[in-house]
């Protein structure tokens, strides 16, 4: 069935006719209200997916409806670049600064060399008089992070478009142009395995952007832990996992720390943050099975730094 409906995320709703054919789709979670609400719109044929799906295949859809069937697409988890393409036929380089457009921007555009998007890269000054200069940094930084992204995690990483993309990203001198590499790097090292570089250039984005950031700081020293053995870096993700817990103490930074804290041999240390992330999860109503097998690894080892 999922791959008869092109079911992509769960929870998918699918609403069949008597023939099994698909009348009304869309995914995620609903509160009761809602949900209600989507069975109710399953009936109705004008708001049916399968009755736009039906217009845009027979080409009989008016360009607002193209928006709306690619929002129930979206709802979906299905993609859109055919849509959207198909919509931009329809729209000349005189529409592309209007509101209706702008929304098209915002939540549809996701490939950087969309015409409508270098139209705005082309178009920057008067996109921001219209719309703000911070919404308009906010729609490029999307769409560049959504394909180095995808430049990252494809089956096998290409990192030729990447640093293509890496170079125009810089080039454009957007605020968050900084930050937007150094994450994307911190992904593309981390994918490919290249932990000395990943632990260069974590380290600057932590300093950079990330100090108060309990969540990353957690994160990355926890990276550290799996895959960095030099004990000057392991060193420093100790000290980001402390600050992660002055921050905000829980159960994961706290295991994050006990755990490096095992890597680096201290410990009577490493035995007193384990206790501690215990008493965490229990309050927390976590599950501490894997920090009660590292207190055992950690009562077993001859070093007490």
């Amino acid at each position: 069935m999922a791959k008869r409906y092109e079911v992509r995320c769960y929870p998918t709703y699918l609403f069949l006719n008597g023939n099994g054919e698909l009348v009304h789709r869309t995914s995620s979670a609903y509160p009761v209200s809602p949900f209600v609400e989507l069975g109710e719109n399953a009936l109705v044929p004008e708001r049916q997916f399968g009755t736009l799906q039906t217009k845009y295949s027979k080409g009989q859809i008016a360009p607002s409806e193209i928006i709306r069937y690619m929002a129930m697409r979206q709802a979906s988890c299905l993609p859109n670049d055919e849509e959207l393409e198909a919509y931009l036929k329809t729209q000349t380089e005189a529409d592309f600064l209007n509101r209706e457009n702008w929304f098209v921007l915002q939540t549809y555009v996701v490939n950087p060399h969309n015409e409508m998007f270098r139209y705005m890269l082309q178009n920057r000054s008067s996109f921001e008089k219209r719309y703000t200069t911070d919404s308009v940094q906010l729609v490029i930084e999307r769409v560049y992070g959504t394909a180095m992204a995808q430049c990252i995690y494809a089956k096998e990483p290409d990192t030729a478009a990447y640093h293509k993309l890496r170079k125009e990203v810089r080039d454009l001198s957007l605020p968050s142009s900084e930050r937007l590499i150094m994450g994307s790097d911190m992904s593309l090292y981390s994918v490919t395995g290249q932990w000395d570089a990943y632990a260069k250039v974590s380290a600057e984005y932590i300093n950079a952007y990330a100090d108060s950031d309990w969540a990353l700081l957690n994160n990355i020293a926890w990276s550290f832990y799996e895959h960095i053995d030099d004990p000057v870096h392991l060193d420093k993700a100790i000290g980001w996992s402390k600050k992660s817990i002055a921050i905000n103490p829980n159960y994961y930074n706290s295991d994050t720390y006990a755990s490096l804290l095992y890597k680096r041999g201290k410990k009577s240390e490493a035995v007193a943050a384990a206790k501690q992330a215990i008493i965490l999860a229990e309050k927390e109503g976590m599950d501490s099975t894997p920090t009660k097998e590292l207190l055992r690894k950690i009562h077993a080892m001859k070093s007490n730094k």
